[in-house]
């Protein structure tokens, strides 16, 4: 039991459990107690301390930079420390690199709760596997800016090149910000078209929704909570007709709370119609007389072709991974030494599927019943408004 706690990141418990199974029945009388047994075994690992700041991490040890088990192989993709102070850890493996060079479309999301505190956020970047995706490239990274992103972006190409992987995206989902956007543009190019996913859509809505102080309005206030679904529902309507279920949305805002408007309003310039801004100043005129303004049309940050997922076979790839994350960690902000472990545990799941595919047996796809019936509601209202507006939705 001790060989096996020293040389595997099995749970004291399960090594106890199993261990006590193979023993006769004299023996387990002589075995001290469960807690004094499991002790024994956390004490035959020497895990490093965590550490508190970014520049107190050195390198990593052997056993966080490679894939346990019968075949070892390599783990630490990338590492630019540690005497920096942008620090970047990546991992992968060649069967995940693999993966990715294959695929023709690659998710990328952050999650900042789920970091270790030393790095601003959890990076990691899926690919579609049959009917369902996995987790290609892991990393932490200190901030989110464009540079780090394109540094990150580049090693992967890189290092599949080194691999002799050629890769062949033709879209990358992403989340909604201008550093991820210019990175992709400046390492994959412009025949690469980028993608948000609907979980995207609706984290970055809720961000507003908190900003506005209208949380608990969303809580309590059933009206108001509908009508912040419909403005996620847009991202189901066929492309074309986006803006014109924004102009109906216009016509139902509720008026509790007041700020339901404001909301749609920085929806409806920040992801569809764009805005207009004053281009010329007004000149002096006869007091009867009207001043003419000139106006320039400003286009959306995030223009509907970069969300709409009306058309997407799947676009939960994100917000599945995340809440898998969250439940197997148990808290936010674990230690680095926690999540590198279960970065080495998924990698595990990941190749046995890759395996088992390969033998005929392809993953399923694991359907959220609840999920899917809610996105078809609000796709079928929108539908009867269709025939029932005079506005032609």
């Amino acid at each position: 039991m001790k060989d096996q706690a020293a040389n595997t990141r099995d749970k004291p418990a399960l090594i106890y459990s199993h261990g006590v199974s193979q023993c006769d029945d004299d023996v387990r009388t002589l075995i001290p107690s469960a807690d004094v047994c499991k002790r024994t075994l956390r004490n035959q690992r020497t895990t490093p301390p965590v550490p508190r700041l970014l520049k107190d991490l050195g390198e990593l040890p052997a056993e966080f930079t490679q894939i346990v088990g019968p075949n070892p192989e390599w783990f630490l993709l990338y590492n630019n420390g540690p005497n920096v102070n942008n620090r970047i850890l990546a991992f992968s493996t060649s069967d995940g690199l693999r993966q990715l060079a294959g695929a023709d479309t690659l998710y990328m999301d952050g999650n900042f709760a789920m970091a270790p505190n030393i790095f601003k956020q959890l990076y990691v970047i899926r690919v579609p596997f049959g009917d369902t995706a996995i987790t290609s490239v892991y990393a932490f990274l200190p901030n989110n800016s464009h540079a780090t992103y394109e540094e990150l972006f580049q090693v992967i190409v890189d290092k599949c090149a080194n691999l002799s992987y050629d890769v062949d995206v033709e879209t990358l989902v992403t989340d909604f910000e201008d550093g991820v956007l210019r990175a992709v543009l400046a390492v994959f190019g412009r025949d690469v078209e980028s993608k948000s996913c609907f979980y995207h859509l609706t984290q970055s809505t809720w961000r507003k929704i908190q900003e506005l102080g209208l949380s608990t309005q969303y809580n309590v206030n059933a009206e108001f909570r509908l009508f912040c679904g419909m403005i996620a529902a847009l991202a189901f309507l066929p492309l074309e007709d986006v803006i014109e279920g924004m102009r109906y949305l216009k016509t139902v805002i509720p008026q509790d709370p007041p700020e339901a408007e404001e909301l749609l309003m920085y929806f409806d310039r920040t992801y569809a119609s764009g805005s207009f801004r004053l281009i010329q100043q007004p000149v002096a005129m006869p007091s009867d007389a009207l001043m003419p303004l000139r106006m320039r049309h400003t286009s959306p940050m995030f223009a509907p072709h970069l969300w709409n997922v009306h058309d997407a076979t799947m676009n939960n790839i994100c917000e599945g991974w995340n809440n898998k994350f969250f439940n197997l960690v148990g808290h936010y902000h674990p230690s680095i030494w926690r999540v590198i472990e279960w970065f080495q545990l998924e990698e595990a799941t990941v190749s046995t599927i890759i395996k088992q595919d390969a033998v005929g047996n392809p993953p399923q796809r694991r359907v959220r019943r609840r999920y899917e019936d809610s996105s078809v509601r609000m796709h079928e209202h929108f539908e009867t408004e269709r025939l029932n507006s005079s506005c032609g939705l």
